[in-house]
């Protein structure tokens, strides 16, 4: 059994239990499940397309280049990001 101090900040002792799909039972209906991530970062970094590429091809990792970039909210800073829809 771990003591206090091999606990993070905060945490109550709590037994903690981790599913391998994530905390979702598996869908047994006909219909599809869906999921969406979003990340966020602030209005004043500039996300480079460019560099997205080389490491695509460089790593091959998923091309994140053609991602739409979506402005939630205020103005962009760095004036450089592009938001054009790409589907």
């Amino acid at each position: 059994m771990q003591g206090a101090r091999d606990q993070p900040p905060g945490a109550r002792g709590r037994p903690l239990s981790l599913s391998p799909r994530g905390g979702a039972e598996v869908n047994t209906s006909d219909k599809p499940r869906r999921g969406m991530t979003l990340r966020f970062m602030p209005t004043s970094s500039l996300f480079d397309r460019k560099l997205a590429t080389e490491l695509y091809h460089r790593l091959g990792i998923t091309d994140h280049s053609v991602r739409t970039l979506y402005l939630m909210r205020g103005s962009d800073q760095s004036g450089q990001n592009d938001f054009r829809v790409r589907l």
